[in-house]
């Protein structure tokens, strides 16, 4: 069948991806609140990002939470353009976190 063709072929670049962007961030669980603070800007999400430095939230703290919606608190995310945004990146950190690298 050709949709699980293309479905695989999804997976395994989003396995490759995975393991490249997790090399590139690093082990989000030691991220510090700098680490934390410069992911939501390179998200688009410049308060946030300010709210994480000031409140110092590391990013061990970021991943305790299961809830979004907390997190959208908790950073003062109220428009819905940014919280799909922040959840969407919320959803890429939970999976990177879950990378192991060799």
């Amino acid at each position: 069948d050709v949709n699980d063709d293309d479905e695989s072929t999804n997976e395994f670049a989003r396995t490759i991806l995975d393991r490249f962007d997790r090399q590139l961030l690093g082990d989000v669980e030691l991220w510090d609140s700098e680490e934390v603070s410069a992911w939501l800007k390179s998200e688009s999400l410049d308060e946030a990002a300010s709210i994480a430095k000031s409140a110092k939230i590391t990013g061990r703290q970021i991943l305790k939470y299961k809830d979004v919606r907390e997190l959208e608190s908790i950073f003062q995310i109220n428009s819905p353009k940014d919280q799909k945004k922040f959840e969407n990146a919320f959803k890429r950190l939970q999976r990177l976190a879950n990378v192991k690298l060799d």
